[in-house]
């Protein structure tokens, strides 16, 4: 499990980047979303890698 934590940064990263396209397009409540969702899959992944091998 803990090698397989990167996929949550990715996912973290892709959304950040979907929030910043929609700020720009001028879509603020689209990009509120999108940060929140971005901060969800962070949390996740420090939690996924946090997480000692068994």
């Amino acid at each position: 499990m803990r090698r397989s934590a990167w996929i949550w940064f990715v996912g973290c990263a892709a959304w950040l980047v979907d929030s910043l396209i929609a700020f720009h397009l001028g879509s603020v409540a689209h990009a509120k979303l999108a940060f929140m969702v971005a901060l969800v899959f962070l949390a996740a992944g420090i939690f996924y890698r946090s997480q000692q091998q068994r």
